[in-house]
């Protein structure tokens, strides 16, 4: 679909950590960002940012079935160090993203 997916999907994650008055472990947060990102692929962004997206999903789920649109994640069984570094990563990915999506969409105008 292109970068502009990839962006609106991000932006919606964090829209929904930022703005819930739910209070998310660090673990929950990250399960969040899978969720929400897990229908992302590779034409869905520059092949860089693929590469380091798939990596962290794929260090992240276990099992992902595809039929059920669900997959078994990782995060509940990671300390908060490990789950809010894997967070930043993600964090760093989505500002990569967003530069992306805003050099493709200015250049446009």
């Amino acid at each position: 679909m292109g970068i502009d997916f990839a962006d609106k999907k991000f932006s919606a994650v964090a829209e929904k950590l930022f703005t819930s008055p739910y209070p998310y472990s660090l673990q929950e947060k990250l399960t969040e960002v899978l969720i929400g990102t897990h229908m992302l692929g590779p034409d869905d962004m520059p092949p860089h940012l693929w590469k380091v997206f798939n990596k962290l999903k794929q260090n992240l789920s276990i099992e992902e079935d595809a039929a059920r649109g669900s997959f078994d994640a990782i995060p509940q069984s990671l300390t908060d160090r490990e789950a809010a570094d894997y967070i930043r990563q993600f964090a760093d990915l989505y500002g990569k993203i967003e530069n992306e999506y805003r050099m493709q969409y200015s250049s446009k105008r």
